[in-house]
């Protein structure tokens, strides 16, 4: 009799037993965002460093109110023009000793990785697109956020992962599975009003529109579960900035976005006036509601109707060539998020697809789900002051979604067809992205080096100037307060003024090409030139660069440090002064 041999049992196991289908699906979420995170980091790490000087006037402000909240002064640093979120995420790096501006700087790149995630989860609960078209669609994106990430330090791209993960939780695959899920979708919603009152109106016109879509006649309970997770994190911040100004009030960012437009200030800038801001500001952008902002009303008469109506036309087609200030529409904004214009093409696309393009009828419902939420998000911006970095960071991976879902879903295309028209919007939006890296003089350490001599050689006066932005970076890298000298007036006159707020330091920079196009007057080297001031040193290249002035009454030293040109100076002899406790 033949004797059979038996195995056991642990011998003939197969590989697909050996890992439990719940961490395979962990393993293949994690491999998602392992490519696109490598990506953003190897081309978010070396332009952060390269443009690590680089500064915009808003960051100034939210710097300046981090800087509040470390030292301990919560009254100055409550702000309804400045959303709080984004000044807290630095709060434990100047507690560590870090720079200010680095600290904005090491934020911003956090932002853009942190976006990466609720956006693949997006993707991924869609279910418009597959392991490999979500890797790629999050890659291309990576590269998006780390040109914004390094552009200019701002909430928007904050803003833009609150929301991308608010859409994420509430577009889960089971929608009645889990109550909490609801609250969750809800506090990110108002996590996204922390980082930018936009979100406030948003979410509340978006939410119950998303509610009533996805769940139908079932919408009413999730959607109060939603709103009392939104105003539980909205509430609070509401109060605090309601007790600071004495009313109710829950952003005071929109009336002033609305008011720089009014029809007697054609140059769409706000109203600075020549004053030296009070302890412990050093510009008086940091607190906008003390500026004579000039409030209108469309309704007011015919003029300012038809006012409004060409501010609508404007931001949404943009003005001709040539025409000051320009205005970037937001349709060229979209067209711009790929090279090829896809963006535009898909939202065109996407009442054809919500209605016959698509196979399945969630797919078609996604659709228009997405390119409503892109048309809406992008509406509220119409009336008001508006730029292309308000809508980029949350509308163009929309797109890119929206496109992708359109390009891998269409019945009428055979399958090659389709992943070809992937690749290509894939192409598209990497192309564009790609080209939007950011360059110019901005990113080079001169306000800085600049700040520190002004401190070695004038340690009280408050800095007036010519130019506001550059004032902004002199204060924040100096801590002295700065005021900026009008367009326009009668020289003596500003000059007396000067005088009386016992300002003894005038820079002047020269004027810009579109400035001088338009035949604007340098009146701060007018101001120069009235005889009460001499030139205390040139900074920079001959050919540019500044004049700093210093009044002849006033007792100055009796050597001035030399004037070498900016580039010939030693960077690290210069370590910028933070501000006094009295400014904090």
């Amino acid at each position: 009799m033949r004797m059979r041999t038996i195995r056991p049992a642990y011998i003939v196991m197969r590989p697909r037993h050996l890992l439990s289908p719940p961490l395979l699906a962990a393993l293949r979420r994690t491999a998602v965002f392992a490519l696109p995170i490598v990506i953003y980091a190897a081309a978010a790490i070396p332009l952060a460093v390269k443009y690590r000087e680089r500064l915009n006037v808003d960051a100034v402000c939210y710097i300046r109110r981090a800087m509040y909240w470390a030292g301990g002064d919560f009254y100055h640093a409550l702000s309804g023009y400045w959303s709080p979120l984004i000044s807290w995420t630095m709060v434990p790096l100047l507690k560590a000793g870090v720079d200010p501006l680095y600290s904005a700087r090491i934020v911003m790149c956090a932002c853009g990785a942190v976006a990466i995630i609720p956006l693949g989860l997006l993707l991924m609960r869609l279910g418009a697109t597959g392991f490999i078209w979500t890797c790629a669609a999050l890659s291309a994106t990576a590269l998006t956020f780390a040109a914004i990430a390094v552009r200019e330090i701002t909430p928007d791209l904050l803003l833009a992962a609150c929301l991308l993960a608010y859409l994420a939780a509430l577009t889960r695959q089971s929608p009645s599975a889990s109550p909490r899920a609801d609250f969750l979708a809800g506090m990110l919603g108002g996590l996204a009003y922390l980082a930018k009152a936009y979100a406030f109106p948003f979410v509340l016109v978006h939410l119950p529109l998303t509610m009533l879509l996805f769940r139908g006649r079932l919408f009413f309970r999730p959607l109060l579960r939603a709103l009392a997770g939104f105003l539980l994190l909205a509430l609070p911040w509401i109060a605090a900035i309601s007790w600071r100004y004495g009313a109710l009030t829950i952003s005071t960012a929109g009336p002033r976005a609305h008011a720089v437009l009014a029809p007697d200030n054609p140059s769409r800038e706000h109203r600075w006036t020549m004053t030296v801001p009070p302890d412990p500001y050093v510009l008086e952008f940091e607190n906008p509601e003390t500026m004579p902002y000039r409030f209108w009303s469309p309704l007011a008469d015919r003029r300012c109707f038809l006012h409004q109506l060409r501010i609508v036309y404007h931001n949404l087609f943009g003005t001709p060539p040539g025409a000051y200030p320009p205005v970037h529409g937001l349709l060229a904004t979209i067209a711009d998020f790929d090279l090829l214009r896809l963006s535009i093409v898909a939202l065109l696309a996407a009442p054809l697809a919500a209605a016959r393009l698509l196979e399945r009828s969630r797919q078609r419902l996604i659709a228009a789900w997405l390119a409503a939420t892109v048309a809406l998000y992008c509406a509220g911006f119409l009336p008001v002051f508006y730029i292309p970095r308000y809508i980029q960071p949350l509308a163009a991976p929309l797109c890119l979604a929206l496109a992708l879902l359109i390009a891998l879903h269409t019945r009428f295309l055979p399958p090659a067809l389709r992943r070809a028209a992937a690749g290509v919007v894939v192409f598209s939006f990497t192309a564009s992205a790609w080209n939007s890296i950011p360059g110019d003089a901005r990113a080079t350490g001169q306000y800085r080096i600049l700040a520190a001599r002004l401190c070695n050689i004038f340690p009280s006066s408050p800095i007036a100037g010519s130019d506001r932005r550059n004032l902004a970076f002199l204060a924040l890298h100096s801590g002295r307060k700065a005021v900026a000298i009008p367009l326009d007036g009668d020289p003596p006159a500003i000059d007396a003024e000067l005088a009386v707020q016992g300002i003894d330091v005038l820079v002047v920079w020269p004027l810009r090409q579109r400035e001088m196009s338009l035949g604007v007057v340098n009146m701060a080297e007018r101001v120069a030139r009235t005889g009460r001031w001499r030139l205390a040193f040139h900074f920079g290249p001959p050919d540019g660069g500044a004049d700093v002035y210093v009044r002849t009454e006033a007792d100055r030293p009796a050597t001035l440090p030399d004037s070498r040109p900016m580039h010939t100076q030693p960077t690290s002899a210069f370590t910028p002064r933070r501000p006094s406790s009295s400014s904090n």
